[in-house]
């Protein structure tokens, strides 16, 4: 242990003993239990392992647990329910040593402790008997705390209260420490773990005909009976088994394969199948199926050899998994066959990521198990408008080709189940309930994906789509029936877009990803589509701009006024005047999709923009429109708009852009946009001539955002901002490519000059000089040494990184400096950010504070924010703007001394410790102190 751990630790130590004695304390109880479980959460080890372990090991905590049992057993007064439960959790937090849970069993604590908090009475709080359960799943970390649980019942009590399910947390971790129990004793005592496991299931084997019989013993059962009976037990089985499958995928288990002998696989199928044709709530049948999936899993992962499973697939996993699905099929379970399809295939996706795999399908290595699950689960997509209309136009060639392509894939029987499976979805309302949640299904599974997979499900999806407005073409009476089907229209949208982005499908993969955009414009022609409906098929217009355009079918796209581009343009203006503002977010979104392409690569996208007016409509939207996060994105929109001359030139040049931008700086309340507005411009800065007249103008909007803007967006924006001054600066000096050349052209000498050390010394000292007097440097070192935000401190040292270089490498001094270039003058010391305003008197700062506590709350907040629409004539605040000192080259020469890397690293510890443990002791230490402070209104 190095000298500043042991300092630490002596500090913690103080800390924890003045916050445990407090627990002692008569009548005490908790006011935050969110503190709580930090300090659990860090004695746990869940922050830094090494301090936990050292810190359950001082004698202050098995102290401080003695002493606490022994009060409340003399007190006969039992403690808060909070600080009951944090003990219990504490003392298992210890007994993980196995040395100080033999000290603590010499004093009987475990027993005490059960006996006082009164555990076993059923009306014991959920807290306490989760907290004694996660005492008794940390003795199993040891061959001491595993005996001691055998001489004891305590694991039937635990059994007990995970099937009375009194609360989802009792549950979860019941079920763990059943599952770890198992684990941990099937190779010392099997008998024991076969007892227990027969404990479990025996309500699971209870045939249903002897369990349900009214008094004329007559067979009679209804679910909320069977779920009442046998709910408990089956997620319990299901837990298990699900803890086993994860266990055998981590290798080198091999005791596990005892699991096998005590698990009576047939008995529990037989009596799953009974059950499964009982059964009619859907939710409840999946959970008895998934039992009956994961014993057929398990074992073929029991008979693993040398990292190899050769199963016999067809006879061990493929019919019982058809069996299985034929009875939900014919029970008319639908939603059900979907779930279990995608939980077959994410635990194969499971076992084939760890496990390698051997195996023929009907004795063909051409079939895929993968496959054989995937294709059904695209059934109800596929089939979707022909089942729903019951018609079938004449297939096209591609189509017909990718049909071949999937039949080819499936072995007979998932064929015969396929079609099987497809008779049953016989029904609009069927397939507006099934489709989207297999959709979603699929889309969970796309990062086990293989590529070829993905295309086959991108393929479906499209084709889908293309059915869609197939029958709308043909029927504009179908929109309707196409309404009633909104959440999976949605999510199909979603997850075509969803698919092209993670694989980034192309038509190489696909030819008919060449029609994405094409169908997605010709969705949105419905002008009665929902606003879900309008945004995911926005967003999917948007990744076919960007992903299926080729820059060689420009010329083409030129030619034609009809083609999809040109018609989205009319329908994205009224998609801006929608009344609903996500609309509108997306509708942005989309112009500025078009415009990035329009800058460089579809020159003749810029005719959609400006034939519709979009340029005007954009910057109103930008000022005016209701919704902050519509004005954000215009304001990036506007971001896309300024760097394409015919834009600017002719449509927002006289528009007086910069000046809205200023005011919005210095007006607009949400942060969002003035962040953007920020943005906004240091891009009209970077790509236009600006008058000069309005320099100090936007230097002051741009110093006052990156030093007092309260959002750290917005500092951050104008750094940005800073950093093109940085660069514009060396450049008037004469650096090209970041770096200065030997010789460049001198304007006052009209000459060629060379550039030695000692002039580039100069120059550099000359543009700090200039920096400085813009504020620059204010803004730099504000933002590297004084910023709370490590993102803006970063950025601030990024930006800083160029002129610290050159100062290093040319040896910029500051003492030399100030002697070659002469002392700074005042005014370039002091200066106003703004105009030159007096600064308040001390008289003037009590007559505002009289003027805020003579005022009401309301009266306040009145004046903080007073829309007004007049963006132009805008003024800064009444009270005025105080004088700011601005960083001289000679201040900010001597700060750069410092190690920049160091001082960030510092200040990143610094934000760190904002969640150490130290900072949270103290904050529960205040916490719990008498609140006698005066209360303060901050406006």
């Amino acid at each position: 242990m190095n000298k500043d751990m042991e300092v630490d630790l002596i500090y913690y130590e103080l800390k924890l003993q003045s916050l445990l004695e407090k627990f002692l304390e008569n009548g005490y109880h908790i006011k935050n239990d969110v503190y709580f479980n930090r300090l659990l959460s860090f004695l746990g080890g869940k922050e830094n392992k090494d301090l936990a372990e050292v810190i359950l090991k001082l004698p202050l905590m098995s102290e401080w647990i003695l002493r606490a049992v022994k009060l409340w057993e003399d007190n006969s007064q039992t403690p808060d329910n909070s600080i009951s439960a944090f003990t219990l959790q504490l003392i298992g937090l210890v007994s993980k040593n196995e040395l100080m849970f033999t000290g603590l069993l010499k004093e009987n604590i475990f027993n005490r402790v059960i006996h006082i908090l009164q555990i076993k009475n059923r009306s014991a709080s959920p807290s306490i008997k989760l907290g004694f359960i996660k005492l008794m799943t940390s003795l199993l970390a040891h061959p001491s705390g595993r005996e001691w649980i055998l001489q004891t019942t305590y694991w039937q009590d635990i059994i007990a209260m995970s099937l009375q399910s009194q609360t989802v947390y009792i549950t979860k971790e019941g079920h763990f420490f059943i599952s770890l129990l198992l684990d941990v004793m099937l190779q010392h005592n099997l008998s024991f773990c076969s007892n227990i496991w027969q404990l479990i299931i025996t309500p699971l084997l209870t045939k249903p005909d002897e369990q349900f019989r009214n008094q004329d013993k007559v067979f009679e059962a209804c679910d909320e009976e069977i779920e009442k009976f046998l709910s408990p037990t089956v997620y319990l089985v299901n837990d298990i088994l699900e803890y086993f499958f994860e266990r055998c995928l981590e290798g080198n288990n091999s005791h596990l394969q005892l699991f096998k002998n005590i698990l009576m696989i047939p008995s529990i199928i037989e009596s799953v199948t009974n059950y499964l044709y009982l059964v009619r709530n859907q939710t409840f049948a999946y959970k008895i199926g998934c039992i009956w999936i994961l014993l057929l899993y398990l074992s073929m992962m029991f008979e693993e050899k040398n990292g190899v499973i050769k199963p016999n697939m067809d006879k061990d996993f493929m019919e019982p998994v058809f069996s299985l699905l034929n009875i939900m099929t014919e029970s008319f379970k639908a939603t059900s066959v979907s779930k279990f399809l995608h939980f077959i295939l994410a635990h194969w996706y499971k076992l084939k990521a760890k496990i390698k795999v051997e195996y023929t399908i009907e004795c063909d290595d051409k079939y895929k198990f993968e496959e054989q699950f995937i294709m059904p689960q695209l059934m109800p997509s596929f089939s979707f408008c022909r089942i729903a209309f019951n018609e079938f136009d004449k297939e096209d060639e591609c189509r017909q080709e990718y049909i071949t392509k999937l039949l080819a894939k499936l072995s007979k029987k998932s064929l015969r189940w396929g079609f099987k499976w497809r008779d049953s979805l016989g029904s609009v309302d069927t397939l507006s309930n099934i489709a989207p949640k297999a959709v979603t299904h699929l889309i969970q599974l796309k990062t086990s994906f293989s590529r070829n997979e993905a295309v086959t499900v991108f393929q479906c999806f499209l084709y889908s789509l293309f059915d869609v407005n197939l029958y709308l073409n043909k029927n504009v009476h179908y929109v309707p029936i196409f309404t009633r089907c909104e959440n999976y229209l949605k999510t199909l949208l979603e997850a075509l877009a969803e698919i092209i982005l993670y694989f980034n499908i192309s038509w190489k993969d696909s030819v008919e990803s060449l029609c994405v955009f094409t169908a997605s414009v010709e969705f949105l022609k419905i002008a009665t589509w929902s606003s879900r409906l309008v945004i995911a098929d926005l967003n999917l217009i948007k990744v076919g701009i960007n992903r299926y355009m080729s820059p060689d079918l420009a010329l083409l796209i030129d030619g034609d006024n009809n083609c999809a581009i040109f018609c989205l343009g009319p329908i994205l203006y009224k998609k801006l005047h929608d009344p609903e503002w996500s609309v509108r977010d997306s509708a942005l979104e989309i112009v500025s999709a078009i415009a990035e392409a329009s800058r460089i690569d579809f020159p003749s996208f810029q005719k959609i923009i400006l034939n519709n007016g979009f340029c005007n409509l954009v910057l109103t939207v930008s000022l005016m429109d209701g919704e902050s996060f519509v004005r954000a994105s215009a304001l990036k929109c506007l971001h896309h708009l300024v760097q394409i001359d015919a834009f600017w030139k002719n449509h927002l040049e006289n528009q007086d852009v910069v000046n809205k931008m200023i005011s919005l700086l210095k007006r607009e309340t949400e942060g969002i946009v003035r962040a953007q507005a920020a943005t906004l411009l240091t891009t009209l800065y970077k790509y236009h001539n600006i008058p000069p007249s309005m320099y100090d103008e936007i230097y002051a909007s741009m110093s006052s955002a990156a030093l007092d803007d309260l959002y750290w967006e917005v500092r951050l924006s104008s750094l940005s901002f800073w950093n093109k001054q940085i660069e514009q600066k060396l450049k008037d000096q004469g650096m090209v490519d970041d770096e200065f050349p030997k010789c460049t052209f001198s304007p006052e000498s009209r000459k060629i000059i060379t550039l030695t050390d000692e002039e580039i010394k100069k120059r550099v000292l000359r543009v700090l000089d200039e920096l400085s007097k813009i504020g620059c440097l204010t803004v730099l070192k504000h933002a590297i040494s004084e910023d709370c935000d490590l993102q803006v401190s970063k950025r601030g040292l990024e930006v800083s990184k160029k002129l610290v270089d050159f100062i290093e490498k040319y040896k910029v001094i500051g003492n030399n400096s100030l002697e070659e270039m002469g002392p700074p003058s005042n005014d370039s010391c002091y200066s106003s950010i703004v105009s030159p305003t007096p600064s308040p008197s001390r008289q003037n700062s009590d007559n505002i504070i009289e003027q805020i506590l003579r005022n009401s709350d309301a009266t306040l907040l009145r004046d903080v924010y007073r829309p007004d629409n007049d963006y132009i004539s805008s003024s800064v605040n009444g009270i005025g703007t105080p004088y700011r000192h601005l960083v001289t080259t000679g201040e900010f020469l001597n700060f750069t001394r410092q190690n920049f890397k160091s001082l960030v690293n510092d200040r990143e510890k610094w934000l760190n410790s904002l969640d150490s443990l130290s900072s949270l002791l103290n904050d529960m230490l205040q916490n719990y102190e008498p609140n006698d402070t005066n209360a303060m209104d901050c406006y």
